[in-house]
């Protein structure tokens, strides 16, 4: 019996070749970009993960990017910025905190699912509101002893520097009042802002 052998030139060879590794190419892509996961070999799609995130969540994740939007306006309009120096001292800060936990900045961001880049916005918001604010909060000195005097043995496991445990003091009464005051705040900006929902949820 005579064998018959086809003949591919090389250069088709190659094109097949080349065909073949852009399907595998397009599959993953395709797999990467639509499957969120896989069950028994099962797919659930990226699009139904994100579908019910949006009917849990996307109200309160919407309010708070408009909330944002406003921050950045409102400090735009008062000629208000956040260094990126600002930031990294920041960022240095919460370094050293997590270092005395034995932790590391990165295992912690990983943790809460976060990048130092989502950080480093949170901390620009955070920033421009105590610029907008500064001036509205005021711990007195009676405040802050009246609070250590009322807190003292929790306080024992800050430190035992008497001006470490009121620096850590002062800062946490000036967070409180800086929350209440920007919700009062927050509260009037919306009310004067046009804002239109074009999603409903």
């Amino acid at each position: 019996m005579v064998k018959i052998r086809m003949y591919v030139p090389s250069r088709n060879k190659a094109i097949l070749a080349l065909a073949i590794v852009l399907v595998f190419a397009l599959i993953y892509f395709v797999k990467k970009t639509f499957i969120a996961a896989t069950v028994n070999g099962s797919p659930i799609m990226k699009s139904a993960v994100n579908g019910e995130l949006q009917k849990r969540y996307g109200r309160s994740v919407l309010d708070s990017l408009i909330t944002e939007k406003l921050i950045i306006q409102e400090a735009q309009n008062q000629g208000i910025t956040v260094s990126q120096q600002e930031i990294d001292e920041e960022i240095a800060k919460i370094e050293e905190s997590v270092k005395k936990q034995g932790q590391t900045l990165e295992s912690v961001l990983a943790l809460q699912g976060m990048t130092k880049i989502e950080l480093s916005g949170q901390i620009k918001i955070q920033k421009l509101i105590e610029k907008l604010l500064g001036d509205k909060v005021t711990v007195t000195d009676s405040e802050l002893q009246e609070y250590i005097k009322n807190n003292e043995e929790s306080l024992k496991t800050v430190s035992s520097d008497l001006k470490e445990v009121e620096n850590y003091v002062k800062d946490l009464l000036k967070q409180q009042k800086l929350s209440d005051a920007f919700q009062a705040w927050i509260d009037g900006i919306r009310q004067k802002a046009t804002v239109n929902y074009l999603i409903s949820y």
